[in-house]
């Protein structure tokens, strides 16, 4: 255990570098909720498009359901049931760090706590989801969705507010949460809404 801590450590030195300044604001910025708006815009379009109306609401209902779940067990509950200090919060690396400075002027840091990330349990429970809503998907766009996932989750390690296991934890959480919420979604659509043809002719099965 005191092996994978040092590792994490050490990865976390690693990949919170100060080499490129100008990624400070780059990785702020996808690090930001609100900058992703027009790629949520475009995952729903996509899915409407897809499903019938009756059946996109649910679509809608799951995708709420995954990003409460995946944010009430990370903030609510794991956060200060492992008490792990953020990056920027732990005596044994803080001074070692490189930070971001907010656009009022102040250092940004996180909260106290970080174990597990709550930006990568959300967006891989929304990337699992509308992978799955989608099959059969061409590669490109699993891809894309994979990029994705892998900037966000960077940038919360580039900003010094999580270590590297903690964005693991939180993408394998988050991946778990969306399929769950899938099998929930699909179990239910099959039970409204048997004779859907936007269900028997395009969405996959568990």
């Amino acid at each position: 255990m005191n092996g994978l801590l040092e590792f994490d450590y050490q990865l976390m030195e690693w990949l919170n570098t100060d080499a490129f300044p100008f990624l400070d604001r780059i990785m702020w910025y996808f690090s930001e909720k609100l900058f992703w708006i027009p790629i949520y815009l475009l995952l729903l379009y996509a899915l409407y498009k897809r499903y019938s109306t009756k059946v996109f609401v649910w679509v809608i209902v799951f995708l709420a359901l995954s990003v409460l779940i995946n944010d009430q067990v990370a903030s609510g509950i794991f956060k200060n049931w492992v008490g792990r200090f953020r990056p920027s919060h732990d005596p044994l690396i803080q001074s070692k760090l490189h930070y971001s400075i907010e656009p009022n002027g102040q250092v940004y840091k996180g909260g106290r706590f970080g174990f597990y990330s709550s930006h990568a349990a959300n967006y891989a429970g929304v990337a699992v989801l509308f992978l799955l809503w989608m099959r059969p998907v061409k590669r490109w766009i699993t891809a894309l969705c994979i990029l994705w996932l892998l900037l966000i989750s960077y940038s919360r390690i580039y900003l010094g507010v999580h270590f590297p296991s903690d964005i693991l934890m939180g993408l394998t959480m988050g991946s778990l949460v969306g399929f769950l919420c899938f099998f929930l979604w699909k179990r239910t659509m099959i039970k409204l809404y048997p004779n859907d043809t936007s269900l028997r002719t395009r969405a996959a099965s568990v």
